[in-house]
């Protein structure tokens, strides 16, 4: 009996461990609740020393308020340097939509024109990297903040500050408080990962210890999904620990290690089919302008020409006997 009890204890256990691997989404989840709850109660003491009225200390909590949300997930994994490079980008993005936003607010037609230029501008800047995913974003909610509350230019230096004076709170908790710690977390995803093991090597025993042949397909296909879980999981657990950064995060030894990368195989041109596996070098005379010939828009792509299609031609024995019967009775 205690047996049963430690064996159902240690699954459920495996499984608390399994479904949060070095319990970054917990991570995720306090430290987002944490900064937002604090920038909202900053804010709004920050607007009402400047005595503000109910409107302008709204929009002052909602902007700090969001720019908590989004800084606890950018700046989290990262080192302190590119936290703080990256925290001093909010205010002038979010600046940015705001300024755009309160120059088209005169006109709907304006409006919704540069509001498709603003979305459009926000998707593309992504390609540079991952904070400016979160700088796009920080653009679009500007001018989406802007278009619809119509602040006045003369209140633009004050929504600034507010969301400076969010930015900067966001940054201490990330470098105090919320810091992620990479070897904390590469314990508990490989904590995690042997979970999953272990859940593997569980389904397999109830297969092989099944004595009944109507549950054998049901145990297979959940020790298949277990093992598809474990293969995709391995790749996850690899770029979370990557993404906590430090000196943990940047060496995997053992299980989930990255394999070795397969040389590419390279390909070669068959005599008949025009693939293979190496590639071959092109012949002499296709410089010359011989029967080989460079196909036209495909460079390093070779085909016969015409003269060199019927010169490898196959020709057969009773074909070639009727040639010769015709060419020697027309001479005669």
């Amino acid at each position: 009996m205690a047996w049963l009890v430690r064996g159902g204890t240690s699954g459920i256990r495996d499984k608390i461990l399994a479904s949060d691997p070095g319990l970054s989404r917990l991570h995720q989840a306090v430290s987002a609740a944490v900064s937002m709850s604090t920038a909202m109660a900053m804010e709004y003491g920050f607007a009402t020393a400047l005595g503000q009225n109910a409107q302008g200390t709204l929009v002052t909590i909602m902007l700090g308020t969001m720019i908590a949300m989004m800084g606890s997930m950018a700046l989290g994994g990262i080192p302190a340097k590119a936290q703080a490079a990256t925290a001093a980008g909010f205010p002038v993005a979010l600046g940015a939509g705001l300024f755009l936003g309160i120059l088209a607010g005169g006109s709907t037609t304006l409006m919704l024109c540069v509001f498709v230029a603003v979305m459009f501008a926000a998707v593309y800047m992504r390609r540079f990297g991952p904070a400016f995913f979160f700088y796009g974003f920080m653009v679009w909610m500007g001018y989406f903040f802007a278009a619809f509350l119509h602040p006045t230019l003369g209140q633009l230096p004050l929504l600034l500050a507010a969301v400076a004076l969010s930015a900067a709170w966001v940054l201490l908790l990330s470098l105090t408080l919320l810091r992620t710690r990479a070897r904390r977390t590469l314990r508990g995803v490989r904590r995690a990962f042997d979970a999953r093991a272990r859940a593997v090597a569980r389904a397999g025993a109830d297969l092989l210890q099944n004595e009944d042949p109507r549950r054998t397909p049901r145990l297979r296909r959940a020790l298949h999904a277990r093992q598809l879980r474990l293969g995709r999981d391995r790749a996850d657990d690899r770029g979370l620990v990557g993404h906590a950064g430090g000196a943990a995060g940047r060496r995997l030894d053992g299980p989930l290690a990255a394999p070795p990368r397969p040389r590419p195989a390279t390909r070669r041109r068959g005599p008949r089919h025009g693939r293979g596996l190496a590639v071959r070098r092109r012949p002499p005379d296709a410089r010359r302008g011989g029967p080989y010939r460079t196909r036209p828009g495909r460079p390093g792509l070779r085909h016969r020409g015409a003269a060199g299609r019927a010169a490898a031609r196959p020709v057969r024995p009773g074909a070639a006997a009727r040639r010769s019967a015709r060419t020697g009775s027309g001479h005669g």
